[in-house]
């Protein structure tokens, strides 16, 4: 379960009255890679063979769906079991064994650009504007365990044909993870996709799409200063602080066409 109801007090204008609230849920799952325990993440119990898939690629681990040849996860225990047979050992080498957190803080990120072993993408789609406003639009009224818990982070995959996936979690890297797993999982084409978040665009966060080939990343939050050094570098667009038609595009915005049509049919353009 992805929430759980709870007793609490709810307080209004110094009246105090039982009641009972809905909190989301949190998990601390194990990941064990060939008997070797690689770290214990804290996430929401829900779409959890994403997370794993989606972890283990950020983190340079595992290139591909392909190197997996089993994938078992007891969320009641809290364990999930991944055999591969061409895993990368310098990932994994030198102490990667730890606590990952949730997200909100850090998570399982490089120190260096370097370190993160990216390759800039390539990518020469062109976002619309217009298509990136929409999918904002409809990213930021979907969830409904935010709705009812207001302790969820979320994240969508978004192409020509609107929102593919959207997938939430406690932690803002774990619901990145989540996508990016699912798109591996499904063989869906990365360079003219975009992900949206709710959460505070890192430098962890950038890698994390680049290294699947995205070229594009929203959020209503903004961006830290090295993640937009590591945008640059690796060719990544990022959009932050989206309110409706406002936004900024901090990096390589010749991937969107900031032109609208009016309702008289004129080209418009954002300043």
């Amino acid at each position: 379960m992805a929430s759980k109801q709870v007793p609490a007090v709810a307080v209004r204008d110094g009246i105090p009255t039982p009641t009972a609230v809905e909190v989301a849920a949190e998990l601390p799952l194990t990941i064990i890679l060939n008997d070797m325990e690689i770290g214990t993440v804290l996430c929401t119990p829900d779409r959890l063979e994403d997370l794993v898939v989606g972890l283990l690629f950020s983190m340079g681990v595992l290139s591909g769906t392909d190197e997996i040849s089993r994938l078992d996860i007891d969320s009641t225990k809290g364990m999930a079991w991944v055999e591969s047979g061409s895993y990368s050992r310098l990932s994994v080498q030198g102490g990667l064994k730890r606590y990952l957190p949730s997200g909100c803080g850090g998570g399982a990120g490089f120190y260096t650009l370097a370190d993160a072993r990216c390759q800039p993408v390539s990518s020469q789609c062109i976002f619309a504007a217009e298509s990136i406003g929409q999918w904002m639009s409809e990213f930021n009224h979907g969830s409904q365990l935010y709705a009812r818990t207001h302790g969820v982070h979320s994240a969508a995959l978004a192409g020509s044909e609107g929102l593919l996936v959207f997938r939430e979690d406690i932690g803002r890297h774990n619901a990145v993870d989540k996508i990016i797993g699912r798109c591996l999982l499904d063989h869906l084409e990365a360079g003219d996709k975009a992900v949206l978040t709710t959460g505070r665009i890192s430098s962890e966060i950038i890698t994390k799409v680049a290294r699947v080939g995205i070229p594009l990343i929203a959020s209503r939050s903004a961006p830290t200063a090295l993640a937009l050094e590591y945008a640059a570098d690796l060719g990544v667009t990022v959009l932050g602080r989206y309110r409706k038609s406002t936004f900024i595009v901090y990096t390589c915005p010749e991937r969107v066409d900031l032109e609208v049509r009016g309702e008289n049919g004129g080209a418009m353009s954002f300043s």
